[in-house]
């Protein structure tokens, strides 16, 4: 059988983190040529009222990529007399691979747009926004477990 080991130290988890953040960057990044290099070819018209739609849920999704990992901490922290034997590094790497793949839906909003027939100029910056996001993005510092509070499988 061939079990998962969680990851419980901080350092390894942070480069993991770092290695997620490059691999989202790069996928943006070829989300960004192939609208660039693929034509869309829509059979209608792009509605402009579906297109401010799709970008103003892009452009929330954004604040929910910096917001929710931040939540997720707390309210993990807030919970910390449960009987839940998750060790907050896991927590923390969990955070911030959900604000990674909630910025990441920016981009591909964008290429939808695009498809859908959209302005490029537009499918462009909401993948340039997504890319910025994420380079940015952090969900703060990884804690330091005790080997003592580590899940033990």
């Amino acid at each position: 059988m061939n079990e998962s080991v969680p990851i419980t130290n901080p350092a390894a988890a942070l480069r993991v983190v770092r290695m997620l953040k490059i691999a989202f960057v790069a996928s943006a990044i070829l989300f960004l040529r192939m609208i660039i290099t693929i034509p869309a070819h829509p059979l209608q018209p792009v509605n402009s009222t579906v297109e401010t739609a799709i970008t103003i849920v892009a452009l929330v999704n954004i604040i929910l990529g910096y917001a929710f990992p931040r939540f997720m901490l707390r309210a993990a922290q807030r919970a910390s007399g449960n009987t839940s034997n998750v060790p907050s590094i896991q927590r923390w790497f969990t955070a911030s691979v959900v604000g990674f793949a909630i910025l990441e839906s920016c981009s591909l909003f964008g290429v939808a747009l695009h498809f859908m027939g959209a302005e490029l100029l537009r499918s462009e910056l909401l993948i340039a926004v997504g890319i910025v996001a994420t380079v940015f993005f952090s969900a703060g510092a990884p804690p330091a477990d005790r080997v003592g509070n580590s899940a033990q499988s």
